[in-house]
């Protein structure tokens, strides 16, 4: 956050949470208020381009920024820019960083430079027009917002197929920091797809136990004893921080499936944790179906 603060002088986590909420209504940007006209008339071609034949891409943002016109339309759109003048204390925290880092932060550069700080300043503005635009769009359609919210967490949380993703920009290569490609091991790299797509039920499968975790939280804690209360207590809350984790990323800036990859161990641990109780949170699950349909007898 003081990184972004000293780059573009805005003390906030990220610069993409414009853009990252604009995929929760991807699919209706030509339905946007006539001052936002552009950004739609924009926003709705890079939908059109990137969402055909049966394929979702909920981030085509990205193919509008680099291979559309919406960089171009950046003067003829209503988009602030809340740093024009930076205030006393951002000028000594520049000074500061330049000092002890070397971090030119006022630098002159060309606008298309990619990450010089005017370059940088102008995609944060416009992600953060996007995320207004979009914000609009959730309150005049909240129903087809929550279709996309709910397509996106059927869709995709249950997928583990990390190869099958469509990249938001066709062609776009993936590079490491200094530039050079990210493969060390071309024979490994050639296995990676096939060793994905073989694990990727097994992962599925920890998803699902993990989801029961929560939907069946009140049976595992009614099955628990004095010295299995806290195992119980700590693993439920570890599988209920991972799936409201899910479902807020596809209510507020749509969930990817490389997301779900710093949780596989917490999928692991609640899977093996329930193959290790199984006899007893079955034996509760039991008893608890036992007891409802007697007392749907009584009512008979």
């Amino acid at each position: 956050m003081t990184w972004n603060y000293v780059g573009i002088g805005e003390f906030r986590i990220t610069t993409l949470t414009g853009w990252n909420q604009s995929k929760t209504v991807y699919n209706i940007f030509d339905r946007v208020d006539p001052e936002d006209r552009l950004l739609g008339q924009a926003l709705t071609a890079s939908y059109l381009r990137r969402n055909r034949s049966g394929i979702i891409v909920r981030d085509h943002v990205w193919n509008a920024l680099y291979m559309g016109n919406l960089s171009s339309l950046y003067r003829q759109m209503p988009i602030e820019d809340p740093t024009d003048t930076p205030s006393a204390f951002h000028a000594k925290v520049d000074t500061a960083f330049e000092r002890l880092l070397g971090m030119q932060s006022n630098e002159p550069c060309d606008h298309d430079t990619p990450w010089c700080r005017a370059s940088i300043r102008k995609r944060t503005n416009i992600g953060d027009y996007v995320g207004r635009v979009s914000w609009k769009l959730i309150r005049k359609y909240p129903l087809v917002y929550s279709q996309n919210a709910i397509g996106n967490f059927v869709e995709d949380t249950f997928s583990f197929r990390y190869a099958d993703n469509t990249s938001s920009v066709p062609g776009f290569g993936e590079t490491t920091v200094g530039g050079g490609s990210f493969v060390k091991n071309e024979t490994l790299a050639g296995s990676l797809e096939s060793a994905i797509n073989l694990q990727a039920p097994l992962l599925t499968v920890f998803y699902v136990v993990t989801l029961g975790f929560v939907v069946f939280a009140p049976l595992v804690f009614m099955s628990s004893d004095g010295e299995r209360l806290a195992p119980d207590i700590t693993v439920t809350g570890l599988a209920l921080a991972t799936v409201a984790t899910f479902i807020a990323m596809c209510f507020f800036s749509g969930y990817n499936k490389e997301y779900s990859i710093p949780h596989l161990g917490i999928m692991l641990i609640c899977t093996a944790y329930a193959v290790e109780n199984w006899s007893r949170i079955a034996a509760a699950m039991g008893l608890r179906l036992a007891g409802h349909m007697d007392t749907t007898r009584q009512f008979s």
